[in-house]
C-alpha cells in the first residue's frame, strides 16, 4: 500500500523527471529555420563584407532602428572606410549583439552602438527572436551562457512552440525571395555593406500608429546597459574605438518632459560614468514621423539619408581616422 508520503515523493520524482525531459526536448528539438532564416543569412551577408576588409574599419550595430536608419554605405564613400551594417534586430538583444560584433573587430577598428531604448531596458527577460535565433543556429553561445540564463531560454518555450517547430523543420524550408517582390526583412533586400534598402514611403503601420513614448524605468544599471560597460572594457583591451550614438526614432512631445529628460540625463551620466563617449543627444535622433517607414524606429529612404547626412557632421571632427 501506498503511504502518502511516498505519494508525495513519487508525485515530485514525476514531475522532476517530466520537467527535465521537457527542456531536454527543447534543447534538442527545437528549430524554427524558416522563422530564423532571414536573420541567418543577414548575418553571412554582413559577416563575410566585414570579414572580407583587411584595414581599419567603421562597424555600425544595434536593432533595426541601426539596419533600417543608417546608411553606411553612404559613411563608407563619404569618409573614405570601410564601414559595415552589422544590425538587424533589437529582438536579439544587447548580448548577442555584442556578442556578433566582437567576432568581426579587429584592431585599430571603430565600433558604434545604437541600441533602441527597449534593449537599454532590457533586464534578461527572454525574447522569442533571441530564443529562436540562438537554439537554431548558435548552440556554442547557448552552451556558453550561465546555467540560470540556459533554464530561463528553454523553459520560455511551451510544448505548442516545441510541436510548431517540429512540424517546421518537417517542411521545406522558405526560399527568400529575389528581385522585384522582396519586401524588407529579408536578406536579397541588403546592399554590400548590409544597410536595408526596401524602405520606401510611410507604410500604413506607422502613419496609423498611435505612438506610445517607450515606457521608463528605474534609473539603475540594467543588464542591458552593464553588457555596454562590459564591452566598453573588451574593446579598450583589444585596441578598439567604441562609441555610443542614439537610436532614431519618431521625435513626441513626451520626451521633452521631466520624467524622459531625467531619464535622458541619467543615460549621460551613465555612459560618462564609465568612459563611454557618446556621439549627439537622444533628441538629436528624433524626427519627424513623415520620416519614417514601418515602425517607430524604421526610418524612410529619405529619412535615412537625413539622418545618414547628421551623423556624418557628427562623426568627421570626433573619430580620428588615418587610413
Amino acid at each position: 500500500m501506498i503511504t502518502h508520503k511516498l505519494f508525495i515523493k513519487l508525485i515530485l520524482l514525476f514531475t522532476l523527471i517530466a520537467f527535465l525531459i521537457f527542456g531536454t526536448l527543447n534543447y534538442f528539438l527545437y528549430k524554427v529555420p524558416q522563422n530564423t532564416l532571414w536573420i541567418n543569412n543577414s548575418f553571412v551577408i554582413k559577416d563575410n563584407y566585414a570579414k572580407s576588409i583587411n584595414i581599419p574599419k567603421i562597424v555600425f550595430t544595434g536593432g533595426s532602428s541601426v539596419l533600417y536608419g543608417v546608411n553606411t554605405i553612404d559613411i563608407e564613400k563619404e569618409l573614405n572606410t570601410p564601414t559595415v551594417n552589422m544590425a538587424i534586430h533589437a529582438g536579439l538583444q544587447a548580448d548577442y549583439i555584442i556578442h556578433r560584433a566582437k567576432s568581426i573587430l579587429k584592431s585599430g577598428d571603430i565600433v558604434i552602438l545604437s541600441f533602441e531604448y527597449e534593449a537599454l531596458r532590457w533586464n534578461g527577460e527572454q525574447n522569442p527572436a533571441r530564443t529562436d535565433y540562438i537554439l537554431t543556429h548558435d548552440k556554442m553561445y547557448f552552451n556558453n551562457m550561465n546555467f540560470y540564463e540556459q533554464l530561463s531560454m528553454i523553459y520560455s518555450i511551451n510544448s505548442t512552440d516545441l510541436f510548431k517547430s517540429i512540424i517546421q523543420q518537417i517542411k521545406t524550408p522558405v526560399k527568400l525571395v529575389v528581385g522585384k517582390n522582396v519586401r524588407g526583412y529579408n536578406a536579397d533586400s541588403l546592399n554590400i555593406n548590409g544597410d536595408e534598402t526596401y524602405k520606401n514611403g510611410i507604410r500604413p503601420t506607422v502613419s496609423d500608429y498611435n505612438h506610445i513614448p517607450f515606457p521608463l524605468h528605474d534609473l539603475k544599471e540594467t543588464i542591458g546597459l552593464s553588457k555596454i560597460k562590459d564591452f566598453s572594457l573588451w574593446c579598450k583591451n583589444n585596441n578598439i574605438k567604441l562609441f555610443i550614438t542614439y537610436p532614431n526614432m519618431i521625435n513626441q512631445e513626451e520626451y521633452y518632459q521631466d520624467s524622459y529628460l531625467n531619464y535622458f540625463r541619467f543615460l549621460k551620466g551613465y555612459f560618462n560614468d564609465n568612459d563611454i563617449k557618446v556621439i549627439g543627444s537622444p533628441h538629436d535622433a528624433m524626427y519627424p514621423l513623415k520620416y519614417f517607414y514601418d515602425t517607430s524606429y524604421h526610418m524612410n529612404e529619405k529619412g535615412s539619408q537625413i539622418r545618414t547626412k547628421n551623423l556624418i557632421k557628427r562623426i568627421k571632427p570626433i573619430i580620428p581616422i588615418n587610413y
